[in-house]
């Protein structure tokens, strides 16, 4: 499999998906999401992967959506942003609910929609430098992809509305005091200690781990497609207001 935006590699039974948009701080944008689902697809359908690794290239695990891709899908018709950011809200749902444990590897900073694919993920492990931030309603929108719901249920109610409402941007020690992640390690220790877990893991029986994720996800993560979140995202995306802060980040880039 050829990809522009991601790398993959099976090592022996260990998927490891990297997001490898570097100079954009793998942010999103519509190529890298067609490939994602891709991969996603491929790795539900192969049994010879038993667990899966999400990490990012470079110095960022996920900055969410670029910008200028944030700006094309606001200008759409309302009917094909819902489509858009429906079709990301069920990917990442797709791989909240693939049948085998997913575990990020938080490797540098973690904004917007890249927490809210962290958050996806059965278990979140963090090197001490990242960095975990929600600008959404900075930029005039709602988190769309479960940042309204996953995160209050990791972090507690009070906390998601801070970060929600605030935008402020925590280290990893409070992430990981807050619940947000599950561990922390140093930068070097970051993928060879996920390897450590992702083996512990991988010699469980399948079956075993598959029926014991979907049990706890049954009741748990049962409404996580939300509808009044894209109805949000797709009514705020197309006030003047948004349109001004998005034009006014992406001037700031520029000087």
């Amino acid at each position: 499999m050829n990809y522009k935006y991601i790398k993959f590699k099976n090592a022996e039974g260990i998927g490891i998906l990297t997001l490898n948009r570097a100079d954009k701080l793998n942010a999103f944008n519509t190529e890298l999401l067609v490939e994602l689902d891709a991969l996603i697809n491929y790795i539900s359908d192969n049994k010879e992967i038993r667990v899966l690794i999400i990490t990012g290239e470079g110095k960022a695990f996920c900055a969410g959506g670029d910008i200028n891709w944030e700006k094309e899908i606001g200008e759409l018709e309302s009917k094909d942003t819902m489509k858009a950011m429906s079709d990301l809200q069920k990917l990442f749902s797709k791989i909240e609910q693939l049948r085998l444990p997913v575990i990020a590897a938080i490797n540098g900073y973690s904004v917007g929609g890249g927490s809210e694919l962290a958050t996806a993920c059965d278990i979140r492990i963090a090197s001490i430098s990242a960095k975990f931030m929600h600008p959404e309603t900075e930029l005039g929108v709602v988190a769309p992809l479960g940042g309204t719901q996953r995160l209050p249920r990791l972090i507690g109610l009070g906390r998601a509305k801070l970060m929600l409402y605030t935008g402020i941007q925590i280290d990893a020690k409070k992430a990981h005091d807050w619940g947000l992640v599950d561990e922390i390690v140093d930068e070097d220790r970051l993928m060879p200690y996920v390897m450590e877990v992702a083996q512990q893991i991988i010699q469980k029986p399948s079956k075993a781990l598959e029926l014991t994720k979907k049990a706890i996800n049954k009741n748990y993560h049962k409404d996580l497609i939300d509808k009044d979140e894209l109805n949000y995202y797709v009514a705020c995306s197309k006030t003047t207001e948004n349109k001004d802060r998005l034009n006014k980040f992406l001037e700031r880039k520029k000087k």
